[in-house]
């Protein structure tokens, strides 16, 4: 992999591996991967990967139904591209360029698997092991504890460790989402309203709760600021269940925030909470 230098003053933090650019926005930790490099990722043609986003940011009423495909379905009414706060894209040489977000790419990436594409295959497999996210910051040399602010508090007597971080929940809100590790036993979980926010908004907390208890496990981890902690392992199963299995509706932002944090989602809650630069000291 290149050792680019990179200059901590710049927001965007973007390396070349095997001519493909990836890219990591500093402040939001939002990544993605330049829309031809993805399409080399996946055995593509960059046109063919094109006009497929293009399509899929038009409206429904605005499509015949040829054009109405399963990538169209899996990408509709979603934030496709990687942008900063002011709705700029990243540069090559002083020039805007279409990056892919992470959890898209995987999206995409697992369509043309799907469709027996040998490259995608290969990309879903490295992406599987890391998690989209973290593919990308490990393509480009993003440190998260270099950019991480440890925080800590008391929940039931027990000092966690937290990260809270606004997502977006759909096309017009945002929410926020805290995430929690116990600092001396590395158990972690994710706040209940941050559960809901995972999965998009159409699964209410009531209906989530309803799902873990017939888990027939304990899946509160602690209670804090008034309102529950769910545990890893059981919110892990509730974004699968509302990603991939419920009826009659799934969520696709749960199943894309599962892709993008990897599994177990353990690993992304510990490192994003700073436990494992923590532990011990």
């Amino acid at each position: 992999m290149p050792n680019t230098e990179h200059s901590n003053d710049d927001p965007w933090l973007h390396k070349k591996v095997d001519k493909i650019d990836y890219f990591v926005h500093r402040p939001t930790r939002q990544s993605g991967i330049h829309i031809r490099g993805l399409a080399t990722l996946c055995g593509v043609r960059l046109s063919t990967l094109q006009n497929a986003l293009k399509w899929a940011q038009r409206s429904t009423d605005n499509l015949t139904e040829n054009y109405r495909t399963e990538l169209y379905s899996l990408l509709k009414n979603r934030n496709i591209f990687l942008t900063n706060l002011t709705e700029n894209s990243p540069k090559i040489n002083g020039k805007e360029v279409k990056v892919i977000l992470a959890d898209v790419c995987f999206d995409i990436a697992f369509y043309y698997t799907s469709k027996g594409y040998k490259e995608a295959l290969n990309t879903m497999a490295d992406m599987g092991r890391l998690g989209a996210e973290s593919f990308v910051f490990y393509k480009t040399g993003f440190d998260v504890m270099e950019h991480l602010q440890v925080n800590s508090t008391i929940v039931d007597g027990i000092e966690v460790l937290t990260y809270a971080t606004q997502v977006e929940v759909n096309k017009t809100t945002t929410g926020e989402v805290v995430y929690y590790t116990d600092r001396k036993t590395g158990q972690c979980g994710i706040s209940l309203t941050g559960l809901y926010h995972l999965c998009g908004g159409i699964i209410s907390k009531t209906k989530i709760l309803g799902y873990l208890n017939t888990l027939n496990t304990p899946f509160v981890m602690a209670g804090g600021q008034g309102e529950d902690i769910i545990d890893a392992t059981a919110a892990e199963q509730a974004l699968y269940y509302y990603g991939h299995t419920a009826s009659p509706r799934k969520s696709q932002k749960a199943k894309s925030w599962l892709a993008s944090m990897g599994t177990p989602i353990s690993k992304f809650i510990t490192s994003h909470t700073g436990y494992t630069v923590t532990t011990n000291t």
